[in-house]
């Protein structure tokens, strides 16, 4: 076939054109500090014109990621290959910096600088904000990441403090080289045990080993080993992977902290990681178990680790949940932040920031007492900062929301308020928005403050409830040892039995000294369950002739209740009543025997009615 020169252009425009069109081009991005115009590291995302993510080549260069619609990470400056056309751009450095997202039109190789504005310096406030679960390299990862691309990870994420975890790898026993007077990247170590859960373990100098354990020991033994190293911390991290008890062999159950409420009743730990991605519940936010703990009178401060593995490249970013630590007008030292991190000057979020929280000039982790009769009337200051509008602010009371706050449509909260304490309680701050920046983790904005204590005429704040699930609790993790532990020697079993004894009694006792002498229950409710005055229920008790005598109010129908008897050391050893009572007068006898039939010995003990949510206890005397 002969061409003609027409026909020959027209199969050259078909034929070449799409192929030059098709060429590729090079976009390079500089990203710089808008008020002082030097190049700092940033998370970037860039999409092409057919929705496809682009990264440099090799992935190493910028540690793609494919999670959170795919990102890498850039020391000041990225290059990546996309098709000509336009493309999405996108810029963040943490919560302090305004992130930028940005089409551009790319027909040839271009270079595009970009100047991030800083909206709020916390610094100058004096706070600094850290990530205490971080894995540079992690089993399963598709990189190799060393301390100082972990620094500049930590920078592009606004983080001043970055917890490693990494076991032996890189592990220094202080500061590694690669921090700078802003930003310390700290290589240390993760506790893991599959039954009684994981801990981040902050300012080691020595490695602790094992670093795990299935049966034995418990993290009561490894808070020994960390807290013997001078400023050392241990953070309960990712406290809640799941809802069963039963699964220990594999993960998420490998890390649910079956025997965290046994480990802080001796102060074994410094922190509660209440924002971690491997939490099971809330979108990774657990509030539920922290506030059960501190409902039995720990003084718990909270904390944030992302639980990120920087190597993997399916994994979220570190500092997607931040733990902010108020140095008080301190220069920022790591070990000054460690102390103020266990001292509970916290406050946690995933996006707004809380410059502000009080309680009678009181700061977050402090404690304040009351002698003399109550309500105590207190008032607070809290002021929060956002760049994108907030839904509500709530101070939060033993659990309860006591007082809301309207935002408004604003960022921004400045406000005072005024509460009436009537017994001991802790108080907190926390707040909700909608997350509508790309560079924000889950959908939702939340932030929560440590808690400020107040103690009233000394006396523990207990909410019995919370006392009784850790006892059901405990109960749970012991039919579990007793079901699947196995021992390399006897007293390691007899030790975990004891410490587990050691644990119920301990929130047994709880219940029994919270509930003497008056009720304890829901506030605002009358018990529908009364003792006898004492002219009535014989106090001493006789065990050959004694009865407790019950009052039933009147409901107009049986209502559910349980007796029980309990020692000084808060072991129940009788249930007397389990079901449901008619209203009235009841008479209860005991006769001085355990749930066995096993006689007990004269002594203090303890009567203990719950119904209805509500707990009675009357101290008795059994005589024989």
């Amino acid at each position: 076939m002969r061409w003609t020169v027409p026909a020959l252009l027209m199969v050259l425009f078909t034929v070449v054109a799409p192929a030059v069109y098709a060429v590729p081009v090079t976009l390079t991005i500089v990203t710089l500090e808008a008020e002082t115009g030097d190049t700092i590291a940033t998370r970037i995302a860039i999409v092409d014109s057919s929705l496809k993510e682009r990264y440099p080549i090799p992935m190493e260069i910028g540690f793609y990621h494919t999670a959170n619609g795919g990102y890498h990470y850039a020391a000041g400056s990225t290059t990546v290959i996309l098709p000509r056309g336009p493309a999405e751009i996108r810029l963040s450095r943490g919560f302090e910096y305004t992130p930028i997202v940005d089409t551009a039109d790319i027909q040839s190789d271009t270079t595009i600088a970009y100047s991030l504005p800083r909206w709020i310096d916390m610094n100058n406030l004096g706070w600094y904000s850290g990530d205490s679960h971080v894995h540079l390299n992690h089993p399963g990862g598709t990189y190799i990441i060393d301390p100082s691309e972990g620094h500049m990870m930590a920078g592009a994420e606004g983080l001043n403090v970055a917890n490693c975890l990494d076991q032996e790898w890189f592990f220094s026993g202080g500061i590694d080289p690669a921090s700078t007077p802003d930003r310390i990247v700290y290589m240390s170590e993760e506790y893991r045990s599959s039954s009684y859960g994981h801990y981040c373990l902050i300012g080691l100098s020595s490695l602790v080993s094992p670093w795990g354990s299935i049966w034995y020991p418990l993290g009561t033994d490894a808070a020994d080993s960390v807290h013997a190293q001078p400023g050392a911390l241990i953070i309960a991290a990712h406290p809640i992977t799941t809802d069963s008890t039963e699964q220990t062999g594999v993960w998420p159950g490998s890390g649910l902290a079956r025997g965290l409420p046994m480990d802080v009743i001796g102060g074994a730990i410094d922190g509660f990681d209440l924002f971690s991605y491997s939490n099971f519940v809330g979108g990774g936010i657990e509030t539920d178990l922290w506030y059960k703990l501190l409902n039995c009178g720990f003084h718990l401060p909270v904390s944030a680790g992302t639980d990120a593995a920087m190597n993997r490249e399916q994994d979220l970013p570190l500092g997607g949940y931040k733990v902010y630590v108020d140095l008080e007008g301190s220069t920022f030292d790591f070990w000054a932040w460690c102390d103020q991190l266990a001292r509970g000057r916290t406050f946690v979020t995933n996006g707004p920031l809380i410059t502000t929280f009080t309680v009678d000039n009181v700061l977050a982790g402090d404690s304040t007492n009351h002698i003399g009769p109550g309500p105590l009337a207190v008032t607070g200051s809290l002021s929060v900062r956002s760049e994108v509008p907030l839904d509500r602010a709530e101070i939060v009371m033993n659990g309860n929301v006591v007082k809301t706050i309207l935002f408004g449509g604003s960022g921004t909260l400045d406000t005072s308020f005024a509460l009436n304490v009537n017994g001991s309680a802790w108080i907190a701050a926390r707040v909700y928005g909608e997350s509508v920046d790309w560079h924000t983790i889950g959908d939702t904005l939340f932030a929560h403050t440590g808690p400020v204590y107040v103690s009233m005429n000394d006396v523990r704040n207990v909410n019995p409830s919370d006392a009784q699930d850790f006892v059901a609790w405990i109960d749970d993790l012991e039919a579990l040892v007793l079901s699947q532990g196995s021992w390399a020697a006897p007293a390691d079993s007899a030790w975990v039995r004891a410490e587990i004894d050691a644990g119920r009694a301990f929130y047994q006792n709880l219940i029994v000294a919270t509930g003497i002498g008056n009720d304890s229950g829901a506030e605002g409710t009358e018990t529908a369950v009364r003792f006898a005055d004492l002219s009535r229920t014989p106090n001493p008790y006789s065990a050959t002739s004694g009865v407790l005598q019950l009052e039933i109010g009147n409901s107009g129908a049986p209502i559910p209740v349980i007796v029980e008897m309990y020692d000084l050391r808060g072991r129940r050893v009788r249930r007397l009543v389990d079901g449901d009572l008619q209203p009235g007068w009841h008479r209860i006898p005991w006769d001085g025997r355990d749930d066995s039939g096993r006689i007990l010995a004269s002594g203090v003990y303890f009567a203990r009615i719950v119904s209805e949510e509500k707990y009675l206890t009357r101290k008795m005397i059994l005589v024989r």
